[in-house]
């Protein structure tokens, strides 16, 4: 990948140090984006980074283009709690079935997103510490957690089985919100 990791890490640092030191608000998704999006257009230039704060489209969120490469990158802004990295993404109550419901995920990781950068927030006794992760797709999604016979179904949605669990090395589910009424009601 094109872009240099090392600048933008030290970057990226330096603006959520002062962000965090001129407001009270944390950072989450809207700002996050906008935080990635304009220490990419300090270091490439604003042609080369594409952001629409009003967008709602699934996946990607910002476009880079770097030495003739595109990068696409999913930002993702969490918290982590009980020492927990919990990152919520998909929407995927528009499926019907587990499977389509990993097809999508299989589609968003391997032809759609480059990278996640995910900014998750810590509280701490003297205020809330950041910590950036720089996750690739395929280690989020990987070949086990597609596989619909690895999952159990629960009475709102679905679980990773707890052998893939530990061959993955993370818990997942997939919950089912439900609109309207529900047969079982």
């Amino acid at each position: 990948m094109a872009l240099d990791w090392r600048k933008f890490g030290k970057l990226v640092q330096r603006v959520i140090k002062f962000r965090a030191g001129v407001s009270k608000t944390p950072i989450k998704a809207d700002s996050w984006e906008e935080l990635i999006w304009a220490v990419m257009v300090t270091i490439y230039g604003q042609d080369q980074v594409k952001w629409d704060p009003q967008s709602h489209r699934k996946g990607v969120d910002l476009t880079a283009k770097i030495n003739g490469e595109t990068i696409r990158i999913s930002a993702k802004a969490t918290e982590i709690k009980h020492g927990h990295l919990s990152l919520s993404s998909y929407r995927l109550t528009r499926y019907g079935q587990l499977q389509e419901m990993l097809d999508f995920i299989r589609e968003q990781h391997t032809k759609q997103i480059d990278v996640y950068l995910v900014c998750a927030r810590q509280n701490v006794d003297n205020g809330v510490r950041y910590v950036v992760f720089k996750i690739m797709p395929k280690d989020l999604a990987p070949e086990p957690l597609l596989t619909g016979s690895n999952w159990t179904k629960t009475k709102d949605g679905f679980v990773l089985r707890d052998d893939i669990v530990e061959k993955v090395g993370f818990s997942c589910r997939i919950h089912v919100v439900f609109s309207g009424a529900r047969d079982d009601e």
